[in-house]
């Protein structure tokens, strides 16, 4: 009994530490950001579409969205596919639900990774954002208090950005297609 108690408190407390936020997260954010604009500069930038994935995995030290046969992190698109499956990812709802973006700061703030995914109606497109610990800050737009975000479009790297809005990062036309989860 003692043992499986030990093992128990063991594995929580190491399992929490594996996937808490890094200490200096801003920094490896920035250091993920710069990589990814330089990537997309060059002509074969593929590898670079990757770039949430491995920045998840360098913030919070997680290798949810590693594809083994691939060597390489996920996509948006990949990630989006894929959460639901992910049973460490909790659904938190609906971007245009004000308790689901309260919840969703809140987690962030306690270290915990939250994503916040929308998927385009084609099925063929996907864009994800990185929720970062700090404050909701209103959004005119969307009529909602909303948290701060990491945002790497692939799209057009150089508008990517650190700690703006959830609103800058969507449009409001996509507000009803972007759903939160969290790894719990």
């Amino acid at each position: 009994m003692k043992t499986l108690v030990f093992s128990f408190f063991i594995s929580v407390t190491f399992g929490h530490l594996a996937t808490a936020q890094s200490s200096d997260w801003k920094q490896l954010l920035q250091q993920e950001l710069e990589e990814f604009k330089a990537c997309m500069k060059q002509s074969d930038n593929i590898k670079c579409r990757s770039a949430i994935g491995e920045t998840i995995k360098a913030v919070y030290n997680i290798d949810d969205f590693y594809l083994s046969a691939t060597g390489t992190n996920s996509t948006a698109l990949e990630i989006a596919n894929s959460i639901e499956s992910k049973s460490a990812w909790k659904k938190l709802g609906q971007a245009y639900i004000q308790e689901v973006l309260t919840e969703a700061q809140e987690l962030a703030n306690r270290k915990k990774p939250v994503l916040a995914i929308y998927k385009g109606e084609d099925g063929l497109s996907a864009h994800v954002v990185l929720v970062l610990p700090g404050g909701l800050k209103p959004s005119g737009s969307w009529g909602l208090n909303v948290p701060m975000v990491a945002s790497f479009f692939t799209h057009d790297p150089e508008k990517s950005f650190i700690d703006k809005s959830l609103a800058y990062a969507f449009s409001k036309n996509m507000l009803l297609r972007i759903e939160l989860y969290a790894r719990i």
